[in-house]
Parts: C-alpha cells; sequence; structure tokens
C-alpha cells in the first residue's frame, strides 16, 4: 500500500469532488426611524432690514446680535466696542449681503 490518500468511491468508481457548504442565516434589523427628521432647534426667520437699522445705528452695542439671538456675541460687543469698530462694519456689509428673511 502506498501512503497516498484515495478520494471516496461511489458506486460508479468516481470520486465525489462536490464539497458540503453551509449557509449562514442572516438577520438585518434596520430600525431606522430616522428618514425626516426635523431639527432640534427650529429655524428662525429675521427681518433683514431690522438687522441692519440696529446694525447701523446700535451696532456699537450689538443689539442685531441680540435680535438675532446670539446674547454671548451681543455681551462681547458691548464690552469691546463692536469688537472695536472692524466687527461692526463686518457685520453691516454681511448684513446687506443676506436675503430677506433670513434665518438663524
Amino acid at each position: 500500500m502506498s501512503n497516498e490518500q484515495q478520494a471516496p468511491v461511489t458506486e460508479n468508481n468516481q470520486a465525489q469532488t462536490q464539497p458540503q457548504t453551509f449557509q449562514p442565516t442572516i438577520v438585518i434589523n434596520n430600525n431606522n426611524s430616522n428618514v425626516n427628521a426635523v431639527p432640534v432647534v427650529p429655524m428662525r426667520k429675521k427681518s433683514k432690514v431690522v438687522a441692519l437699522l440696529l446694525c447701523i445705528f446700535l451696532g456699537v452695542l450689538g443689539a442685531h446680535k441680540f435680535y438675532e439671538g446670539k446674547v454671548g456675541m451681543g455681551i462681547l460687543y458691548i464690552i469691546t466696542g463692536g469688537l472695536f469698530l472692524i466687527g461692526w462694519i463686518v457685520d453691516i456689509i454681511v448684513i446687506a449681503c443676506k436675503p430677506n428673511p433670513y434665518y438663524v
């Protein structure tokens, strides 16, 4: 006898060549309920004209920032004089370029 292994033989003396395969069970749990989620904080509509007038006349005191609901920036504008007038000038340009109404 030789050291070679012999393939199993069927009744027709042919070797079996088809291995047995295992099909795993795949379970998909898709509970995605975030299809059309609403933002946590709703957007607030603001008037461009009101914001621009507040910025021009009271921008150094940050009135336009308080109008937009940005209290921290409003306090910073009060303390720094409109961020040393540079922030005030930039805000006039930025507000003038916004659409009417805009959202914050």
